[in-house]
Formats: C-alpha cells, sequence, structure tokens
C-alpha cells in the first residue's frame, strides 16, 4: 500500500539549485541551424542572396 502526502506535488516546490530540476513548460534548447537564414528588421531579405 503507497502513502500519499496530503498535499499535491506543486513544481514550484522544486530547489532552484537543483541541476536536474526540469521546467514543465521548458522548451529544449535548439542548436543554431546554418542553413536558416534570418532576416535582420530593416534589411532586404533578397539581398542576403
Amino acid at each position: 500500500m503507497t502513502v500519499l502526502p496530503d498535499e499535491p506535488f506543486e513544481p514550484d516546490d522544486v530547489d532552484p539549485e537543483d541541476p536536474f530540476a526540469v521546467e514543465p513548460d521548458a522548451e529544449p534548447e535548439l542548436p543554431p541551424d546554418p542553413d536558416r537564414i534570418v532576416p535582420i528588421p530593416g534589411e532586404d531579405p533578397a539581398d542576403l542572396t
């Protein structure tokens, strides 16, 4: 038989110093794609080709 705590687990209870803590809605960090051209605001993207 498993004894459950009276209060449900809240993600806010995670120690901020814990390097293994994962935020529930954290998006994975993607490496920059060298083939993707990101236009600079104020410049014409057609000038990059």
